[in-house]
């Protein structure tokens, strides 16, 4: 039996060997399927150290988190006071991450949010850096930023993909306001310019709106992450040539 592709990986809630040119263009937001992300860990509670084995037990609960409400995620490495092993998180919308943080102890969290449907030509992302002073406190937004840099010779303080460093410089003066400037989206260059597959990007569109628009948990969350998993899978097979538009599949 085939292993699994990268893309059934996504769909199945698995970890995903993803390059860094992906995840940056996931970063500049020019991914049009992609409306936010999140970068947690459920290491090191409150910036504490434990072993290795402590901490792999604790990844392992979060995992399993993820791929329960369907949740395609990169594991990424980083240094941020302690080595960590954090999730990148694509579509996770802001209250279920600020949930999971609280739940496995962390004392921060990155959450990043695209407003591509405002702009449809480009737009990037905006990140949030949420922090909590101690267990009783309640997370706050300390930073916000809208560019990511390259962070090679950075000792501490970098996330790390595919052994690219970089780095979202949130206590940076210098990089108050700075924003990018120009970008590509990412276009349906390869699916048939037909009304069933109109239907489909309207029926992704609208399943997004409501999931951001409500930030949806539980079961709510659940159904409209497989609704937008199937019709992302239908038309990515059409793409391919792997299924026929008037294919009972659809």
């Amino acid at each position: 039996m085939n292993a699994p592709s990268k893309t059934a990986k996504k769909l199945l809630g698995e970890p995903v060997d993803e390059s860094y040119s992906r995840v940056a263009q996931i970063m500049r937001g020019i991914v049009p399927s992609v409306r936010s992300l999140g970068i947690l860990t459920a290491e090191h509670p409150l910036g504490l150290p434990l072993s290795a084995e402590e901490n792999r037990g604790r990844n392992a609960e979060l995992e399993k988190q993820l791929k329960s409400g369907h949740y395609g995620f990169h594991k990424i490495q980083g240094r941020y006071g302690n080595f960590e092993n954090p999730f990148f998180v694509p579509n996770i919308n802001r209250s279920y991450l600020l949930r999971l943080a609280t739940e496995h102890g962390q004392q921060a969290f990155i959450y990043g949010f695209s407003a591509y449907q405002a702009t449809p030509s480009f737009d990037s992302m905006t990140f949030e850096f949420h922090r909590r002073a101690d267990e009783q406190s309640r997370f706050g937004v300390v930073g916000t930023r809208k560019v990511f840099i390259s962070a090679e010779n950075e000792k501490d303080n970098y996330s790390k993909v595919d052994g690219v460093k970089f780095v979202i410089p949130f206590f940076d003066a210098g990089y108050e306001g700075a924003e990018f400037a120009g970008g590509t989206v990412l276009k349906k260059a390869n699916l048939p310019n037909t009304p069933k597959v109109e239907s489909l990007i309207a029926e992704i569109e609208t399943a997004l709106d409501g999931y951001f628009e409500h930030e949806k948990e539980g079961m709510a969350m659940w159904g409209t992450r497989g609704v937008v998993n199937t019709r992302l899978r239908q038309l990515r097979d059409i793409s391919k040539g792997i299924i026929k538009e008037d294919s009972e599949y659809l």
